[in-house]
């Protein structure tokens, strides 16, 4: 960013990010205006989403959380989803917006909670009712991997004389393609290209008074929104539950807890179901960090970019919701398990019944779930536990694997967390060391030989830190429950004898044939094999869940969807020609399915 007086302006671009005579007018006058968004958010009862082309400033995003607050409704929330290839620095978005000092309590609030710039999308918590999406992305990019049906759009990219990019004709067709019936959009161009790509996008345009020395603008509706079909096809999602659904959490652990107040803090009543005194829960401290941290030599994997947005988030929410539970560092941070959960589960919208459920049988409309001091029915389950429940077994199989393992503290003492082989944590005076692996066990059992060799590890990795003389002062055993690539199973639990019928055929390759949109256990969601990254992965997790449940913006890329879709497995059997099940054993039996090994 350069200066033009006053003005902020884009180098490569040769335009300024506001209008010279009043940058916070122009933007109210076109933007808000144009889209009547003062009367369309006090008409809001749930949900409202605001999409952007250029987030620039934050200009725009920060006068429309103004008009929110002012308006809404008091359960609402706002999704504001931006597409900018080149963010700024901090520092020139807080001098660029020093012009508006009413707004300058806001500006701040969002420099605070703006993460390191990089890359892909940045999902960030303002408030209760307002999240911001950011895409940092060109624009072509951005637009083909969210998952978006924004009911209003801000066209605001430098002008199309100067980034014509921005305004081409596909990007624009993919603009209505993301747009929910009855979207709206306006812009401070009236360019006649741009009108007519507009109309031939399928929205019905209206030309209006422009702001200051600007004669026209353009706002208008969408009129025809094209259709939308998700690649691959076995990737799309089922149609969004009412948002007046009941909603159960099977599981109360790191992961189980992120979930529910993830919900809950998007205003949705939560029945958490599972003891907080399981053996997992009783590791005392966890580490949360991105992972890994370097490209492989394929580039960057879905693994990376899933861990180094999870660890933003994890920090977010843990630091908000959890602090005395939290010990944030510069690259990592540690959170005190047991302590968490409790903290993440004291919510007025959770409610916490400790015991896991006996049974749970779907009667067409909703699950009717039974435990010991009682029974309910919900509309939708999430399964967020280590292991399937028996009662879930005969809808639920995966190709999932247990790790048993344990953590040992020392009275070695550490000043911050550390990592190589195993993981060092500061821990009261000393340390604790993690962990060992013993695949394909689900034994609790303490082993002191494991806990020998992992002071032997860290004497090994810190020969500085005093672990060759290390004692070791207790242990603490766990089971992981693992996929075969690593990363979680998050999303729609399908039906694998529907899977088994209708994609047998892509053993054939996917152009033989049109296949059927995929078929799912109604009102089953899975959020399921953290590994031994679940206190790192869980709220994104959540967050990509909760956007699923209410047909809110994704949080996640496309293609990293469809990396952690609980389907992938089945597909990639069925496409060597093998059927949807890790064993022919596991339909029969209501043991968990045992590793598949691709």
């Amino acid at each position: 960013m350069t200066w033009s007086g006053t003005l902020p302006v884009h180098p490569q671009y040769q335009d300024s990010y506001y209008a010279r005579e009043d940058g916070a007018a122009e933007s109210r006058h076109v933007f808000l205006d144009g889209n009547a968004l003062g009367e369309r958010f006090a008409q809001t009862q749930h949900r409202f989403s605001v999409a952007e082309l250029g987030f620039g400033t934050g200009l725009n995003f920060l006068l429309t959380w103004q008009l929110w607050d002012r308006q809404r409704r008091p359960h609402a929330h706002l999704t504001y989803v931006s597409v900018e290839a080149q963010p700024l620095s901090a520092d020139q978005m807080r001098l660029a917006l020093s012009a508006w000092p009413e707004l300058s309590a806001r500006a701040d609030r969002l420099i605070a909670a703006l993460p390191a710039p990089r890359a892909g999308f940045q999902h960030i918590h303002i408030d209760t009712h307002v999240t911001l999406l950011l895409l940092c992305a060109d624009v072509s990019e951005a637009l083909a991997q969210v998952q978006l049906r924004a009911d209003a759009w801000f066209l605001d990219g430098f002008a199309p004389s100067r980034n014509p990019a921005m305004w081409a004709p596909v990007v624009l067709e993919r603009v209505a393609a993301l747009s929910a019936p009855g979207a709206s959009f306006a812009t401070y161009s009236a360019a006649g290209h741009v009108r007519r790509a507009l109309t031939q996008a399928g929205f019905e345009v209206i030309k209006g008074p422009g702001f200051g020395r600007k004669r026209d603008m353009l706002r208008g509706r969408i009129s025809t929104p094209p259709p939308t079909r998700a690649e691959p096809v076995w990737a799309q999602l089922p149609q969004p539950p009412p948002s007046t659904s009941t909603l159960a959490v099977l599981g109360c652990g790191i992961v189980g807890a992120c979930q529910a107040r993830v919900l809950a803090e998007r205003g949705h009543r939560v029945d958490v179901f599972g003891r907080t005194d399981a053996a997992s829960q009783r590791i005392p401290a966890l580490l949360v960090r991105a992972w890994p941290e370097k490209p492989g030599e394929h580039g960057v994997s879905a693994s990376q970019r899933y861990y180094q947005h999870a660890f933003e988030q994890a920090r977010s929410l843990y630091a908000r919701c959890c602090p005395q539970s939290w010990d944030e560092y510069d690259d990592c941070g540690v959170l005190h398990g047991h302590d968490a959960i409790r903290q993440l589960l004291d919510h007025p919208l959770i409610h916490h019944q400790p015991e896991m459920i006996d049974s749970a049988q779907h009667d067409g409309r909703r699950w009717q779930l039974r435990w010991d001091a009682g029974q309910g029915h919900y509309d939708q389950l999430l399964l967020c536990c280590g292991e399937v429940p028996a009662a879930l077994r005969h809808a639920v199989v995966l190709p999932t694997h247990p790790v048993a393992g344990q953590v040992a503290h020392c009275n070695a003492a550490s000043s911050r967390p550390r990592w190589g082989a195993i993981h060092a944590l500061p821990l009261g005076t000393g340390t604790l060391l993690g962990s060992s692996y013993r695949p394909d066990s689900r034994d609790l059992t303490l082993q002191q030989h494991e806990s020998l060799k992992l002071v032997e590890q860290a004497a090994a990795c810190w020969p500085e830190r005093g672990f060759s003389h290390a004692r070791v002062l207790s242990a603490h055993s766990g089971v992981r429950i693992s996929s075969p690539d690593h990363l979680p199973l998050l999303g729609p639990c399908p039906d694998l004898a529907w899977w088994q019928n209708h994609y047998a055929g892509l053993r054939h390759g996917p152009r033989h044939q049109d296949f059927a949109p995929p078929q799912y256990w109604p009102g089953l969601w899975l959020n399921l094999a953290h590994g031994s990254r679940g206190a790192t992965g869980a709220v994104l997790a959540a967050l990509q869940l909760c956007s699923l449940l209410e047909n809110s913006p994704s949080p996640l890329e496309n293609d990293l969807q469809a990396a952690l879709h609980p389907g992938r497995f089945a597909i990639r059997r069925l496409r060597r020609g093998q059927t949807v099940w890790p064993t022919d054993a596991n339909r029969a039996t209501d043991r968990p399915a045992p590793c598949l090994r691709d």
